[in-house]
């Protein structure tokens, strides 16, 4: 006899069992810095970024001020810049960090706030619809 749970699976998640709209939703600050490092590595910012680090306090906020999520960063991911097979050897990268924020779906503009650095623009990435704040 063949059991087959997938379409139960499917049906659970259309219930509703899957974690409730709003809760814990997920930004990204990116700082593009070209640092060397090995893509998967933990990152902070360098440089001029020094102050953007785990442990860091940050705050987004819509137009009006009001604070959408806050919290403290994690640890920084280092990613690939470039779309080139280094073999696992230090390469220019990017670091990102997760952010917690539950910005509404209709709103067009969000903040960043990390410690000095206030009103870092927020927004919608193309690609994946996340909003995202990135440094140069």
């Amino acid at each position: 006899m063949k059991t087959c749970i997938a379409p139960i699976a499917t049906l659970l998640l259309l219930a509703g069992c899957a974690a409730p709209a709003g809760a814990g939703d997920t930004a990204r600050l990116v700082i593009k810095d070209n640092e060397l490092r090995v893509p998967g590595d933990p990152c902070n910012g360098p440089g001029p970024f020094k102050d953007v680090h785990a442990t860091a306090a940050y705050a987004v906020r819509d137009a009006d001020g009001n604070v959408l999520g806050e919290g403290e960063l994690p640890q920084g991911v280092a990613g690939k810049m470039l779309d080139i097979d280094f073999n696992g050897i230090a390469e220019p990268t990017k670091c990102t960090f997760a952010l917690v924020a539950s910005i509404p779906d209709d709103s067009d503009e969000a903040y960043l706030d990390i410690g000095e650095r206030t009103g870092i623009v927020m927004m919608k990435n193309r690609d994946d619809d996340v909003w995202e704040a990135i440094l140069p």
